[in-house]
């Protein structure tokens, strides 16, 4: 069921690879299994569209500085093959977006995968400065932050939360303009 989260998407390494290895499979066996292409079809559109609603509340990400809290596929580990985050940092980038991030294990292995993209030492570190801050991952360490604090570094208390993640009210009493993953409120 992590696997199935609202957000971003799934990734990691043997998911992906699965989905690759059984649409072979059926190919051979003459099977058109249009499932699994949609399924990957949907994993994409959902980094389309969290990439598209970090554009949507900033305006222009052309120069702006947008920080990835989360870089791990999921909580819990310091993978990051296949992972949502680092797809949606090139994406960003890409769209003239400055990405950093931070996450509480993931940094080192992130910096390896991808030598350019900004690691903070701390989520307070990432966020200075920044237009945008998205919750890429759900550490429970970030159930714990000073929204307050985030929000008074940030140049815009923006806050897209990619995986439903935090306590919106809470978000929201610190100032900062919350956007969900899908219809969820929070």
């Amino acid at each position: 069921p992590a696997f199935l989260g609202a957000g971003l998407g799934y990734g990691e390494y043997c998911l992906p690879k699965d989905i690759v290895t059984l649409e072979r499979v059926a190919d051979r066996l003459g099977y058109d299994f249009g499932l699994l292409r949609e399924a990957s079809r949907i994993n994409e559109e959902a980094l389309d569209a969290i990439a598209a609603k970090v554009a949507d509340a900033v305006w222009n990400l052309e120069g702006k500085r947008v920080a990835l809290l989360g870089l791990a596929f999921k909580a819990g580990t310091d993978d990051v093959r296949g992972a949502p985050a680092l797809a949606l940092a090139e994406r960003l980038t890409d769209q003239g977006a400055v990405v950093v991030a931070f996450d509480p294990v993931a940094g080192e292995a992130a910096r390896a995968r991808h030598p350019a993209l900004e690691i903070a030492a701390d989520p307070y570190a990432a966020v200075a400065g920044a237009a945008a801050v998205v919750v890429c991952t759900e550490w429970p360490e970030f159930l714990d932050l000073d929204f307050p604090r985030l929000a008074a570094l940030m140049a815009d208390a923006v806050l897209v939360d990619a995986r439903n993640h935090l306590d919106a009210s809470a978000v929201r009493a610190a100032g900062f303009a919350y956007t969900p993953t899908g219809g969820l409120a929070g």
